[in-house]
């Protein structure tokens, strides 16, 4: 059996989504969900599903879904291929939704997650929002542990949505730039 060689990671780089990584980042989404999920259908399969359904209809219209809403979408790179993504999209004035954070298995636990979440949590803050929330579901133990690590709490539904998992986090905190606040994002 060939031995797992550790993962080396010198050209990582987080950025805002471009017209032209659409399909990358999709692949990227299916592909940790399929494995998480334990979709039997071949990533061409799902994604085909996913279109008809129009599940990513938001990465499809990212430009009005997010930039032109007072939100952000951005791609993890390495070595110019994507490998991560993670967004934020308004919900009122003062509330942003995290969206689509997801990172490809051979990048998780090597703190990209955080970089990813901390660089949303400074474009909310400078866009003015207090408050962060998500909704994910019950098989995704390690997002939600990673969430409750960095200080979101449960909360409730506040969508349509057939999730189970509701979680928000005061921001506030991590919007002041003081020594102490910028500790406290460090220590994530």
């Amino acid at each position: 059996m060939a031995e797992k060689r550790p993962l080396v990671l010198t050209n990582i780089e987080i950025k805002p989504i471009e017209q032209h990584q659409i399909a990358d980042a999709k692949r990227v989404i299916l592909t940790v969900g399929r494995k998480l999920y334990r979709w039997e259908a071949t990533l061409e399969e799902i994604s085909k599903r996913f279109d008809e359904q129009g599940e990513f209809s938001d990465i499809d219209d990212f430009q009005s879904d997010y930039f032109e809403k007072q939100g952000l979408f951005l791609v993890v790179m390495d070595n110019k291929q994507v490998i991560g993504t993670g967004a934020v999209r308004r919900i009122d004035d003062r509330v942003c939704e995290l969206k689509r954070l997801w990172l490809l298995e051979a990048y998780q636990g090597k703190g990209i997650g955080y970089q990813v979440l901390r660089e949303l949590i400074d474009f909310a803050c400078a866009s003015r929002y207090t408050s962060m929330w998500l909704e994910t579901d019950t098989r995704q133990e390690r997002a939600i542990r990673f969430y409750q690590r960095v200080g979101f709490r449960n909360r409730e539904k506040y969508n349509q949505r057939n999730s189970d998992v509701y979680m928000e986090m005061e921001i506030q905190e991590y919007c002041d730039p003081t020594p102490l606040a910028a500790d406290r994002l460090q220590r994530w």
